[in-house]
């Protein structure tokens, strides 16, 4: 295990984390969106989304980003601040989805009202692509992190070392995208 900062290089065996900061940055994430629950215009819950009637606003694009941007700023401060790893923000980002979402899935009959149950595999696709981006969302963020760490130059942000395709790009679109998917799903489950 992995017990000093490694300055935003890859370990050598993603398997070695630093368990500490994964745990900080994990509850970090659960932290910052269970704070946007007691905001209703900047929140929503997956579950909520099945019912239209249920909603009486629809979902802002802040909310999303909020949703979705929280994992790609821990990610990235976490590995910018400290200097780990992208593995931390990346296991981080996946430990924080999943323990939202864990009870929903192997407790669906005590966790799920009558209506949600009667759905679940859809909701469980939706959880699947919200772990899914949330994972990839952190992950950006730390690649991102590690690359700005390496350069210290906001002038080669725009060059191709910093923001190359397989580095940061496809990590960031894909979660983008998978992100994206999530939200139409939702959207269009409850019609």
């Amino acid at each position: 295990m992995s017990t000093q900062p490694n300055k935003g290089t890859t370990h050598a065996n993603p398997w070695d984390l630093d368990f500490l900061w994964t745990l900080t940055a994990t509850s970090a994430i659960i932290i910052l969106l269970k704070i946007t629950s007691y905001f209703p215009d900047v929140y929503f819950s997956f579950s909520e989304l099945l019912f239209e009637s249920e909603r009486i606003n629809p979902v802002s694009p802040l909310a999303l980003l909020l949703r979705f941007g929280i994992p790609f700023l821990v990610g990235f401060a976490i590995v910018f601040k400290r200097g780990i790893s992208e593995h931390e923000a990346t296991a981080a980002g996946f430990l924080a989805s999943f323990l939202l979402v864990w009870p929903a899935i192997l407790i669906p009959e005590k966790t799920l009202a009558r209506e949600l149950y009667s759905r679940r595999y859809l909701l469980y696709l939706v959880y699947i692509l919200f772990v899914i981006s949330m994972t990839y969302m952190s992950r950006s963020g730390a690649l991102i992190a590690i690359k700005l760490r390496a350069s210290r130059k906001v002038e080669q942000i725009i060059s191709h070392e910093i923001l190359n395709w397989e580095g940061t790009i496809k990590p960031l679109i894909i979660g983008i995208i998978s992100s994206l998917i999530t939200a139409l799903i939702l959207a269009n489950l409850g019609r």
